[in-house]
C-alpha cells in the first residue's frame, strides 16, 4: 500500500508540476504537446545499479519467520549473483514506433561494458518476431524463421499465439483445479482439520470429475462430530473456489476475442496516438482553466531545458497543496472537466470509455459531483494533511527518494526527454534487499529525422522557409514577441510558394532580441507547438548571424553583403548549424538547420 501511495504521489505531482500560469510551465506544456504529436519516435531507457552494494535485510526476513540458516543461504546466493554479474549491471531498452511496427530490445551491460542481448521483439501488423535465443530459451515453436537487420527471428502468427495461450489457461482450470486450503488456527483439532481438507477437495473437484461422495470417517463419535464440522466448512470453501474458476472460464472466452481484435501493430499505434491526443487536450484544459492561477513552481528553465527536481517529502507537500486546491475550487474543477469533454472528438471519447451519444449526460454527471463544504471540508482537510504528514515521516525514516525530470530540444534530436529517479534506502527500510547506493532510472525520447533550411535574409525582415508535407497541415506559422513569455505576441501565417512554406517577418527593430514559437494546425484541427527560441537583430538592422560551430575544431568567419540583403556565412567547414531557424518535418517541430558554407 505504501509503495502504491508513493507512486501515486509521484504521478500526481509530476503532472501537476507541468500546469500553471507561469512562462516556464506553459512552455513545458507546449513542448510536451509537440512531443505527443510525433508520428515516429524512439523511447530509450536504462536501469542500472551497483550490484556489489546489494545486501540482505535480515530484519525483513526474520519478521516472516526465516531462520538464520535460511538467511545465510540467501546471502550465499546473492554473493554468487554478484560474482556472476560483476560490479555493475545495466539494462538498456528501446521501444521504437515507426512504419507501423513496434520494436522492443533489451540488453544487459556488465562492468566492462560487455553487452549481452536479452531479447529482440518486433510486431508488424499481426505478425510477431522474437529473436532466436529467446525462442530457444522458452521452448517456443515459430511458424518460420527470418533475418531482419542482422537479427535472426522466429516468426509467429499473433492470432495463433493468442488462441494457444487462452486454451492452455482454460484447460488448466478444467483439468487441474487447485486452491489454498482454509486457514486453521492453533486451537483447531486434528479431526476438524482432516475433515475440512477432505471437504475442500470434494467441494472444489465436484463438477469437474463428478466426485460428490462424502468420505465417512472412522473412530469415536467425538472424532466423527469434529470431522463432520470441519468437512462442512471445507466443502463450502471448495464450492466457492470452484465458482471463481467458472467465472475465470467465462472471462477467458471474452478475453480471447478482445486480444485478437486489438493486438495489431497498426491498431496499437493508432490507439497510442489517440491517447496522446486525449492527454494533450486534457493537459491543455487543466493548464488553461483549472490551474490558470495556481502553480507549484517546480518547473525550472535553463536555455532550452525544462526540469523538475524535487524529493519525496517535497512531493508529498506538493500533493497536499494540489488536493486541497482542487477541493476548494468546485466550480473551476467542473468547468475544467466539462471543457475537456467538449474538446474531445467522438472517437477520443470512445477511447477513454465514454459514449459520444451521451456527451451531455456525462457533463450532467460532472455537475452532480458533490464536493465537501463547511465542517466536512475542514475535517477532510485535517485528514489529508495528517495522512500525508504521516506518509512523509515514513518516507524520511525508510528511504530517500529524489525525482528529477528534464526535457530539452537540442542538436539533431528534436526532443531529448531525460528522467532520473534516484532511490536510496536507510537501515530501517521495509524492502527485502538493502542497498548502500542508488538506483538510477533514465530514459530519453528523440525524433528520427532532421529537416534542412535553405534561406534566411534581412536587413529588417526575415524569410523563414518551413519544410513540411503539403497534405498534413491546414495552417503553419509562427508567433513572435520581444518578451520571452511571448506576451503581446504577433502571429504570422506561412504562405505556400513554389512548394515551400515561407514566413515573412517585417518591421523588426534593430539590436533587439525576438522570441518565437512555431505552430501547425493539422486536418483534424489540432494545433501543435514548438519550444520558444530567439534571435537578435544587429545594431544596423541586419539580422545578426547565429553563433556557428565549425566542424573539426576549425575557426569560422562571417561576412555581410548588405547590397542584396543576404547574409553569407562561411567557415573552414562543409556545414554550419543555424539554431534560430525553424522547420517542420512531418508532424514534428524541428529547430535546427544546415547551410552550405560560402567561401569569401
Amino acid at each position: 500500500m505504501k509503495k502504491r501511495m508513493i507512486a501515486t504521489a509521484i504521478c500526481i505531482v509530476f503532472v501537476i508540476a507541468m500546469v500553471g500560469c507561469n512562462a516556464n510551465e506553459l512552455g513545458l506544456i507546449n513542448t510536451i504537446k509537440a512531443m505527443l504529436s510525433l508520428t515516429e519516435f524512439t523511447y530509450e531507457g536504462t536501469i542500472s545499479c551497483d550490484v556489489n552494494k546489494l545486501g540482505i535485510n535480515e530484519e525483513y526476513f526474520e519478521d516472516y519467520g526465516y531462520t538464520d540458516e535460511d538467511i545465510e543461504y540467501m546471502e550465499q546466493d546473492l554473493n554468487s549473483i554478484k560474482e556472476l554479474l560483476g560490479a555493475s549491471l545495466s539494462y538498456h531498452g528501446v521501444v521504437s514506433k515507426a512504419d507501423k511496427k513496434i520494436t522492443f530490445n533489451l540488453t544487459m551491460v556488465g562492468e566492462n561494458n560487455d553487452t549481452t542481448n536479452l531479447f529482440n521483439i518486433m510486431l508488424i501488423e499481426k505478425v510477431l518476431y522474437i529473436n532466436e535465443d529467446m525462442v530457444y530459451t522458452y521452448g517456443l515453436e515459430p511458424d518460420s524463421y527470418e533475418t531482419i537487420d542482422g537479427v535472426y527471428y522466429g516468426v509467429f502468427d499473433v492470432d495463433d499465439l493468442i488462441h494457444d495461450y487462452i486454451s492452455s489457461q482454460k484447460n488448466y482450470l478444467v483439468d487441474e483445479p487447485y486452491g489454498m486450503y482454509p486457514y486453521f488456527d492453533d486451537a483447531a483439532s486434528e479431526d476438524f482439520i482432516n475433515g475440512a481438507m477432505a471437504g475442500y477437495d470434494v467441494g472444489l473437484y465436484d463438477g469437474y470429475f463428478n466426485t460428490d461422495t462424502k468420505v465417512e470417517p472412522a473412530g469415536t463419535q467425538d472424532y466423527k462430530d469434529g470431522y463432520q464440522y470441519g468437512y462442512d466448512i471445507g466443502y463450502s470453501d471448495g464450492q466457492f473456489q470452484k465458482e471463481q474458476y467458472n467465472q475465470d472460464l467465462e472471462y477467458f472466452d471474452g478475453y480471447e476475442e478482445t486480444l485478437t481484435q486489438n493486438i495489431d501493430a497498426t491498431k496499437i499505434i493508432k490507439n497510442m496516438n489517440m491517447k496522446n491526443t486525449v492527454f494533450s487536450k486534457s493537459l491543455e484544459g487543466i493548464a488553461e482553466v483549472l490551474f490558470k492561477d495556481f502553480s507549484l513552481n517546480l518547473v525550472k528553465k535553463s536555455g532550452n531545458q525544462y526540469s523538475v527536481n524535487t524529493t519525496a517529502p517535497e512531493l508529498v507537500n506538493s500533493a497536499s497543496q494540489t488536493i486541497l486546491y482542487v477541493l476548494k475550487n468546485e466550480a473551476l474543477v467542473k468547468t475544467t472537466l466539462k471543457t475537456i469533454v467538449d474538446k474531445l472528438s467522438d472517437e477520443e471519447l470512445e477511447n477513454i470509455g465514454l459514449d459520444p451519444a451521451h456527451r451531455d449526460e456525462v457533463k450532467d454527471e460532472i455537475d452532480a459531483i458533490e464536493f465537501p463544504t463547511g465542517y466536512e471540508y475542514e475535517q477532510m482537510k485535517d485528514d489529508i494533511e495528517n495522512n500525508l504528514d504521516a506518509l512523509k515521516d515514513q518516507i524520511e525514516n525508510t528511504m530517500q527518494l529524489s525525482f528529477e525530470a528534464s526535457l530539452e530540444q537540442t542538436g539533431d534530436k528534436s526532443f531529448d526527454a531525460l528522467s532520473t529517479i534516484t532511490l536510496k534506502t536507510h537501515e530501517s527500510n521495509p524492502l527485502p534487499y538493502e542497498m548502500d547506493g542508488a538506483i538510477h532510472i533514465e530514459f530519453y525520447m528523440n525524433k528520427l529525422d532532421v529537416a534542412d533550411i535553405s534561406k534566411v535574409n534581412g536587413p529588417t525582415s526575415a524569410s523563414i522557409i518551413i519544410n513540411a508535407p503539403e497534405d498534413i497541415y491546414t495552417e503553419l506559422g509562427i508567433v513572435y514577441s520581444t518578451k520571452e513569455d511571448l506576451a503581446g505576441s504577433k502571429t504570422v501565417k506561412a504562405v505556400l510558394s513554389s512548394n515551400q512554406y515561407i514566413v515573412d517577418l517585417s518591421g523588426l527593430n534593430a539590436s533587439t532580441t525576438y522570441y518565437y514559437q512555431t505552430y501547425a494546425i493539422d486536418q483534424d484541427g489540432k494545433t501543435t507547438y514548438g519550444t520558444v527560441k530567439s534571435f537578435k537583430t544587429a545594431a544596423d538592422g541586419v539580422i545578426a548571424p547565429p553563433t556557428t560551430k565549425p566542424e573539426n575544431g576549425t575557426t569560422g568567419k562571417t561576412t555581410h553583403n548588405e547590397s542584396n540583403g543576404d547574409v553569407d556565412t562561411g567557415a573552414d567547414s562543409s556545414t554550419m548549424v543555424f539554431f534560430f531557424v525553424i522547420a517542420l518535418s512531418g508532424a514534428t517541430l524541428l529547430f535546427t538547420a544546415k547551410r552550405k558554407r560560402s567561401v569569401n
